[in-house]
């Protein structure tokens, strides 16, 4: 395993890697590089793309590819992040781990965060209403994935806080659809 990586900058750098896993005739070669752009104050990009080259023993070489890319922004009243991911199915790094092939999906996050005024609520700093969706293609399981969190995170005095939401949507495994409904609360 080899990485070589380049400031361009606070916070940010350009960045390769290589990889070579052999053993007889079985081999695993991975090349890449990486991205990450502090892009003002308050945002920042990220990015990945991965290319292998794989055989086993007792089979013909096989090329795959792997990239993401992110977007995330910050201020004190908001926050907004977004993420897309590919893997092709031949895809394979046998130094790493990921989790799974032959899927591509994105998701998306936005809060908002609001301060009452402490001199009428002294005991709650914060109010985040937030939503988090994720949608992916999932070639290997059969079919689409979908699943939206819609909730609300307070933040109290001493360290307290209190987390309410709830999960809708479904998920695949081996071609079958299996709903998600869970309402959670954590404090």
């Amino acid at each position: 395993v080899g990485r070589l990586q380049y400031s361009l900058g606070p916070s940010s750098y350009v960045g390769a890697i290589a990889t070579d896993m052999e053993a007889g005739a079985t081999f695993n070669r991975v090349v890449g590089g990486d991205l990450s752009l502090r892009v003002g104050e308050r945002q920042r990009v990220t990015g990945m793309v991965l290319l292998s080259k794989s055989r086993d023993a007792d089979g013909p070489a096989r090329n795959g590819v792997a990239a993401t890319a992110s977007w995330g922004y910050n201020t004190r009243r908001q926050s907004i992040a977004a993420f897309v991911e590919h893997y092709d199915r031949d895809f394979r790094m046998d130094t790493a781990f990921y989790n799974r092939v032959h899927v591509t999906s994105a998701w998306g996050y936005t809060d908002w965060s609001f301060y009452p005024d402490p001199k009428k609520h002294a005991w709650i700093r914060r109010i985040s209403p937030f939503v988090f969706v994720q949608a992916a293609d999932d070639r290997t399981a059969g079919g689409d994935e979908r699943v939206i969190v819609p909730g609300v995170r307070m933040s109290f005095t001493r360290q307290g806080f209190l987390r309410m939401d709830a999960i809708a949507g479904h998920e695949r495994w081996q071609g079958a659809r299996y709903p998600l409904r869970r309402p959670r609360v954590m404090g």
